[in-house]
């Protein structure tokens, strides 16, 4: 077991983000976009996961390190704790915009809790209505697997913009082949 306490275990949490870093890094330059769902879907699992894993290892070790040895009812405590607050909660937030689904989900629900720190509440509650929206080429890569057909065989027209953008979900402006 490895054990944070004074300097020990730096090395091993250098070692950490280091590995999950590169790992993020080589797997998303070598994601398979194209490959068939259940690779890819795991290899898509991997990649968020070590996401997770990378930013949740980065908030702890800013947290321990930032705060070690201060006065927990000292005013520079309580200063440095709101820093710490806001820079894990800007993390956290680019987590779930970049991992999207799921931890847009998980992110919409933390920000509704009245129990967490006020710098995550706030920066977390843009995900409740201001929703990145996917890129067209996932979204034609979908509607093709779900549809059984190219676009074109089905639709005289599909904006490429959509309308609005949810955490699972997005709308666009089409017109059927047979114009309704």
């Amino acid at each position: 077991m490895v054990r944070l306490r004074g300097g020990e275990g730096i090395p091993f949490m250098k070692f950490f983000l280091a590995g999950t870093s590169v790992t993020t890094i080589t797997l998303q330059f070598f994601r398979p976009d194209l490959l068939p769902t259940p690779i890819g879907a795991g290899f898509d699992s991997v990649i968020c996961s070590s996401r997770a894993l990378h930013t949740i290892g980065f908030v702890a070790v800013d947290y321990r390190y930032s705060l070690r040895g201060m006065d927990t009812s000292s005013d520079e405590y309580r200063s440095t704790l709101a820093e710490v607050n806001l820079r894990s909660a800007k993390r956290i937030l680019k987590l779930c915009e970049v991992n999207r689904g799921f931890y847009v989900k998980a992110g919409q629900y933390f920000s509704s809790i009245r129990q967490i720190p006020k710098e995550y509440s706030s920066l977390l509650s843009s995900l409740q209505d201001q929703a990145l929206p996917c890129n067209f080429k996932d979204v034609k890569r979908v509607l093709m697997k779900n549809l059984g057909k190219d676009m074109s065989q089905i639709f005289l027209m599909f904006d490429e913009e959509p309308i609005a953008a949810a955490s699972i979900a997005q709308v666009h402006h089409a017109v059927l082949l047979d114009n309704h």
